[in-house]
């Protein structure tokens, strides 16, 4: 990344997409990998642990 971009202070002149920005924000604040779903499956691949979300509460009893 160093090598591709040539002029910083533009680079870091141009504003950040909402959507996106928001996104790193949710992520950073919840403990959860950002990026999308394969890359997420590959992350929880390499460090054999589940990485996103579980349902919330209480397994349901089965009848």
């Amino acid at each position: 990344m160093l090598k591709e971009i040539k002029d910083w202070s533009e680079y870091l002149s141009i504003p950040e997409e909402d959507v996106a920005l928001k996104r790193i924000r949710d992520c950073t604040n919840t403990g959860y990998p950002a990026g999308n779903e394969s890359f997420v499956m590959r992350l929880e691949g390499l460090a054999e642990r589940i990485l996103m979300p579980k349902s919330r509460g209480r397994p349901r009893k089965s009848k």
